[in-house]
């Protein structure tokens, strides 16, 4: 990703859609963590968090999960690929009234596993920090 794209870039809407699959959810990593870690972040910088009608880019954070579990069931070890992205936002709405991002214009992402007591506190600190390295990039550039 070439982070010459984030130039300009004044506003963003962030958003942990329902990629959170049921297995990292099950892992106890829940949509509201990850998009309040991210939204944490966005907003102690001069990067401004607004609505998804005024954005100029969508900031993604996605948690997909692969619980192990031992002989007897019990959950062992959550496997969670961890990514936050940008994408700019295509002017216009959708016929069922949504609108869609369209080009990615940064990316990180990661894996984390750890067991079922940790997993949800180091897949939070893994959107931080890809929070922190998104508004790095973007203020050598704005």
């Amino acid at each position: 990703m070439d982070p010459e794209a984030l130039r300009g870039l004044k506003a963003v809407y962030v958003v942990a859609a329902s990629y959170v699959s049921t297995d990292a959810q099950e892992c106890s990593v829940s949509e509201s963590s990850l998009k309040t870690a991210a939204e944490f972040v966005v907003e102690q910088s001069q990067l401004k968090l607004t609505d998804p009608n005024a954005a100029q880019a969508v900031l993604s954070v996605t948690a997909a999960g692969s619980p192990v579990r031992d002989a007897a069931g019990k959950l062992e070890v959550c496997n969670i690929i961890v990514l936050v992205s940008v994408g700019t936002v295509i002017r216009g709405v959708t016929a069922w009234g949504t609108r869609v991002r369209s080009a990615e214009i940064w990316r990180q992402y990661t894996q984390v596993s750890a067991p079922p007591a940790t997993v949800t506190a180091k897949t939070v600190d893994a959107v931080t920090d890809f929070a922190k390295a998104l508004v790095v990039d973007w203020g050598k550039l704005n």
